[in-house]
């Protein structure tokens, strides 16, 4: 086998709190025919979810990034925040 049809998703963004918006869909790469060499190790990663906010405490997180070798596929957006404190 010297090439390979790929399949990449990277995690999804936090959602906000209470009236916050809700996070970003993680990334998707897909092709084929990736060339590859057999006997050869290809590093991969499998990006993590963001964390949701908490209301007035702490912010949400984007998602992270997935990849197989040098295909990445990038993570979600975090969602927007809620916040009742005054100028804020």
């Amino acid at each position: 086998m010297t090439s390979i049809d790929y399949l990449v998703l990277a995690g999804g963004g936090g959602g906000g709190t209470r009236h916050g918006g809700g996070g970003g869909a993680g990334g998707l790469i897909a092709g084929t025919n990736l060339a590859v060499t057999p006997g050869n190790t290809y590093a991969i990663v499998i990006g993590a979810g963001g964390a949701g906010g908490v209301a007035n405490a702490t912010i949400p997180t984007r998602g992270a990034n997935s990849s197989f070798g040098v295909v990445i596929a990038n993570g979600g957006g975090y969602g927007g925040q809620y916040s009742e404190t005054a100028g804020a």
